[in-house]
């Protein structure tokens, strides 16, 4: 066969097979052609069964079947036949069934050996290209030098076939195939450890890291939502939940205006320090958004929504995107916006005070300075009620004619990235439009607006102007973002976009002979290199957010060299400096999701990006949800919907059902 000419898949009907048409395999159809070449050239059958939208199927075309090697084993030792399940499931039910019975799993990609009239004498699913070698190998050396061994391997399934009673399979102990899934260069060992060290430093009663001052982290705070999920570790979810409501009835918090200030100067998280901060908000609202779809806490929504508002009041641009920050002084003095004397309440409310003024820990003499009061709720008094909820209106009301804190109107490209993300969960938690609405156009903000020459971005906008080449932060932080817009609108600009940031990332970043990426592009200290971000802090490292991009889209693409180089970026910096929650907990989270079976929900048809937003409402860290072909959602909703799951190394036949799909990864995912 000519490596560079098309095989006889060419002309197939079935565009699964088309796919497959330029490998070069020297595939045949399933047919009588296949089946007398197998018996004149006394070569066994090797039978490849999938569909159009398998993604295992598409990995291992591209690591083993696209590879001239492999191919070349393959065509001299077998006859190599392709068949598309949904267009012949007759073979399929019948393959299926002998490799069940061989193995005691299925799924596709099924691959069988066979007798050159059909009969299967060993199989399996998805094999990455080592494995698929070593059993290629050792299939043809059994041909060769033990045939009785196969051909009694085969009537002993034609046996068990007949029966339908599974036994011990006799050529398992003939052939050794390894199929691992990419191990995580961190162990869960490490891990947990990590988990143990920072333990210790959790405030116990008031959330949070003991100490003061306690700066939310929201960052860690998700990290640690994935570890209960991931162990089931009730510790974790203990902590998260009495840190999300300490923080949220503590001053730090906003109860007239929404949204959080920067940190609080106690470790009660009762006094502020009043400046508030895109990033921290942004990073808070998806927080709390996932912290509802674990446990739908009615206190989680409020607040989620509450730093939404503030955000969209206070922050947003109105041609599009977010500025940056609110001081913390105004009258030139620190809080004079947010705190209240207890006459000044008295004059608003009147005889509602009292109740009022317990419910918010306020005081005639103040509750922090110079007779000045800080809206923190004590938990002893906490009521969430109309009344509560029409003092605070005319609290708010009169606070709004103050002067204002003075505003940081710069537009930074990876603080909106961050809120994008944080509105994309909003969305998928809540269910409100306004979210997803907001998210896409600060999205379409920043492609207008911060896209520099040759595919870069710049990093700030300000009075109109774009400058200052971006940083590798501007590139990860919002592929990661547009990754989220992409899974729960099936635009495939986002996902396109995203991966021409990452491209660019990797051709502008890359520290030489390394994994790891460079801040910036240019060195600011003559002998001195760019930096390397790897440690996080109020923000995620750029390294680690460009490492979860890698990830995810490694599995969306199909492409092992961005989880390649994902799982080396993680290893070199773990053996740089052990990993440690505190300092690392983006890098740790992407390495649980590398610990476990890949999730990929791939969905087409009417109802599909409704459907992937319930699918991503189920808040399974490791799910990826993508859209069956290169080409928006919504143009592909005239068919019926299908939903095909992939875990591990196979994929479901299509779902119709959606209530049977959020069952069943809910059941598939509580069990791996």
């Amino acid at each position: 066969m000519n490596m560079n000419s098309p095989n006889r898949l060419k002309d197939s009907l079935s565009p699964y097979l088309r796919q497959h048409a330029y490998n070069p395999v020297d595939w045949y159809p399933y047919g009588e052609e296949a089946l007398e070449k197998a018996l004149r050239e006394d070569k066994p059958l090797l039978l490849s069964i999938g569909y159009a939208a398998c993604h295992w199927c598409h990995v291992m075309a591209h690591e083993c079947f696209e590879d001239r090697g492999i191919a070349q084993r393959m065509n001299e030792w077998f006859v190599c036949v392709k068949i598309d399940r949904e267009e012949r499931p007759d073979l399929d039910m019948v393959y299926m069934a002998a490799v069940q019975l061989m193995s005691g799993q299925g799924g596709w990609p099924l691959h069988c050996f066979a007798l050159p009239d059909g009969s299967p004498f060993y199989g399996g699913t998805y094999f990455p290209p080592l494995a698929w070698t070593s059993l290629l190998n050792q299939i043809h050396t059994l041909w060769i030098s033990d045939r009785n061994r196969i051909l009694q391997a085969a009537e002993e399934v034609r046996q068990l076939m007949a029966a339908s009673t599974p036994r011990l399979y006799a050529l398992s102990s003939a052939v050794t195939v390894d199929t691992p899934i990419r191990p995580s260069p961190v162990s869960m060992d490490q891990i947990r450890s990590s988990y143990q060290d920072i333990r210790k430093s959790f405030d116990q009663k008031e959330g949070g890291l003991a100490g003061a001052p306690k700066f939310p982290l929201p960052g860690l705070w998700v990290t640690l939502l994935e570890y209960a999920s991931y162990t089931g570790d009730p510790s974790a979810q203990e902590q998260v939940t009495l840190t999300l409501h300490r923080m949220a009835q503590g001053g730090i918090h906003d109860h007239l205006g929404g949204g959080f200030a920067r940190y609080a100067t106690d470790a009660q998280w009762r006094i502020p320090h009043f400046e508030k901060m895109l990033y921290d908000n942004a990073q808070l609202l998806e927080l709390y958004a996932k912290a509802y779809l674990r446990d739908p806490d009615p206190l989680y929504k409020r607040t989620a929504e509450r730093i939404g508002k503030f955000c969209q009041r206070e922050l947003q641009n109105p041609a599009g995107g977010f500025f940056s920050s609110l001081d913390a002084d105004s009258e030139g003095e620190e809080g004079a916006y947010y705190t209240w004397r207890h006459e000044e309440i008295e004059a608003l409310l009147g005889s509602d005070t009292p109740d009022y003024a317990r419910h918010f820990s306020i005081t005639p003499e103040g509750n922090w300075e110079e007779g000045k009061n800080v809206l923190w709720i004590d938990p002893r008094f906490a009521v969430e009620d109309n009344f509560i909820e029409t003092c605070s209106r005319k609290l708010f009301e009169a606070r709004y004619r103050r002067p204002r804190p003075s505003l940081d109107d710069k537009i930074l490209t990876s603080w909106n990235a961050l809120m994008i993300k944080g509105l994309c969960w909003a969305y998928v938690a809540f269910r409100e439009s306004q979210y997803l609405t907001l998210a896409r156009k600060t999205a379409e903000f920043l492609e207008t607006n911060l896209q520099g020459p040759r595919g870069g971005l710049y990093a700030v906008w300000a009075r109109g102007i774009a400058s200052i080449e971006g940083f590798a932060s501007d590139y990860s932080f919002l592929a990661d973002a547009l990754l989220d817009l992409y899974e729960i609108t099936g635009a495939i600009r986002y996902l396109s976009w995203a991966e021409q940031l990452c491209s660019y990332l990797i051709e502008n970043f890359s520290v030489p002979g390394k994994a790891s990426f460079r801040f910036s592009t240019h060195s600011l200290i003559p002998g001195l290199g760019p930096r390397t971000e790897e440690t996080d802090s109020v923000l995620p490292s750029s390294n680690a957010v460009a490492a979860d991009v890698l990830l995810r889209l490694g599995r969306v693409l199909h492409k092992n060299e961005y989880i390649d180089r994902c799982a080396a970026l993680l290893r070199e910096v773990n053996d740089a400096t052990p990993f440690h929650l505190l300092y690392h907990y983006r890098l740790l989270s992407v390495g649980m999701k590398l610990h476990r079976a890949p999730v990929l929900v791939f969905l087409a048809g009417e109802g599909a990006v409704e459907a992937a937003r319930q699918i991503k409402g189920l808040y399974i860290p490791h799910l990826v949800c993508a859209f069956s072909n290169r080409e928006d959602a919504k143009k592909q909703e005239t068919a019926p919907l299908s939903i095909v799951v992939c875990h591990k190394t196979t994929c479901s036949t299509p779902y119709s059902d959606l209530r049977k799909v959020l069952k069943d990864l809910t059941y598939l995912t509580n069990r791996t």
